[in-house]
Parts: C-alpha cells; structure tokens; sequence
C-alpha cells in the first residue's frame, strides 16, 4: 500500500486521492460477518472482528481528518477543507450559537467537490449571515440593499476595521485587500454562483475556484468572529 501510495504521488498523471479512496474502499465498507457483540474466551471478554473493524474504520477516519481528508462512499476521498481557517469558524459559531451563519457554513463545505456553483452562493452567503447577525446583534440600521457589499461596509465601519483608521501602513493594506476580497466574492457568486443567471460572463467553475472562495471566505469570517469577541470582552 506505502509503494502504490508513493508511486501516485511521483506519477502526475495519476490522481493520489483517487487512488487512496481505492486501496481503502473494501476495508472501509466491507463490514466482517457475525454480531459485533464481545466475545467470551476462558472466561476473558475480546472484541469480535466487528467491533475491532470498527475501531480499526475509526481510526483511518480521525487519520484522515487530520489532513483535512474524508473518505465518502464508492472509494472517494475528498478534501473537507477542514483547515485552520474553517476550524476556526466552526469554533466561533458554536459558542456563538448563530445557526443561520452555521447552516450556510456547513452548505459551503459539502458541496465544494460535488457543486461548485452552489458552494460559492453558500460561501457568499455565509458572509451575508454573519454580517446581518452582527448588525441585528449590535442594533444597527440594515443598509436598502441586502448584498454583501452594502452590509460589509456597515460592519467595517462599526467594528473599525476602515483602514484609513489604522495607524500601521501593513494593516491598512490587509484591511483594503479584506474589501477586494469581498468585492471579488460577490461578483464570483453573481458569474459563477448557483443563484444567479450570469448572463454572458457565466463562467465556468470547478472545485479549485469554489475552494479559493470558501476559504477566503471562511478567512475573513474568522477575523471578523475574532474582532467581535474581542469588542464584547474590551
């Protein structure tokens, strides 16, 4: 398994996470026959194949997860994008409990590989969430037009976050690049988002496009998660 697993990641035209979702697609779905209930022998108490099966499934699930990696069935590996970034936000909104910032959180996730159109709307709209969240929260005036850019500008302005408020030059350029990034959002989900026609920029969008949105997404949520609980503990 370690030799096929090297000469897929040395051979370009072979596909590594294809390859691995093959090598573990019987174990992980082949269930050994018999109860999974222990087994009594002289008196002392084992696991039945089952139960260790399980365990053994169990522990290449949590290896996987580790690398941000899910096995789905049919011998598919994918990437879950649980990195720094979403682990993070996934954090935040728990102890949060904003379950509609949650739910679009969880949409962007699941469909990255499968539906990038619908990843990118969810992804967009994670931001949407957690910004009216944040306005509704805070007692703030919802802007005419309920799109992104409109509610950004007021939760910016509120939290702070305007660089031409910031002293450090390198913080003024992160906090302008935030306000490209979330233009940039926007206009990929009006041309290659699901919930739009796109007219004649429909572009055309895989799962390396849908991802770069996601986690810039997922980035941006964080930090804004992060300033908002640091605002309320200040």
């Amino acid at each position: 398994m370690e030799d096929m697993a090297l000469r897929a990641n040395d051979d370009p035209s072979t596909d590594p996470l294809g390859v691995l979702g093959k090598v573990l697609e019987e174990f992980m779905e082949v269930e050994p026959p018999g109860s999974d209930a222990p087994i009594d022998i002289f008196g002392l108490t084992v696991q039945s194949p089952h139960q260790q099966w399980v365990e053994r499934k169990g522990r290449v699930e949590r290896a996987l997860a580790s690398h941000g990696l899910t096995y789905k069935t049919g011998g598919r590996v994918i990437q879950t994008m649980a990195s720094t970034p979403t682990v993070s936000v996934r954090q935040a909104l728990k102890r949060l409990d904003l379950e509609t910032v949650n739910i679009e959180f969880e949409r962007a996730l699941n469909t990255v590989e499968s539906d990038p159109g619908s990843a990118i709307t969810a992804g967009c709209a994670l931001l949407e969430a957690l910004f009216r969240e944040y306005i509704a929260a805070n007692g703030l005036e919802e802007p005419a037009k309920l799109s992104l850019k409109p509610l950004w500008a007021i939760v910016q302005k509120n939290l702070g976050l305007s660089p031409k408020n910031q002293v450090d030059e390198d913080i003024q350029r992160i906090l302008s690049g935030m306000t490209s990034v979330t233009d940039g959002i926007a206009s990929m989900r009006t041309h290659g988002g699901s919930a739009h026609g796109g007219g004649r920029f429909r572009y055309s969008m895989k799962p390396r496009h849908a991802r770069l949105l996601v986690n810039s997404a997922h980035t941006l949520a964080t930090f804004v998660l992060e300033t908002w609980a640091e605002k309320k503990t200040g």
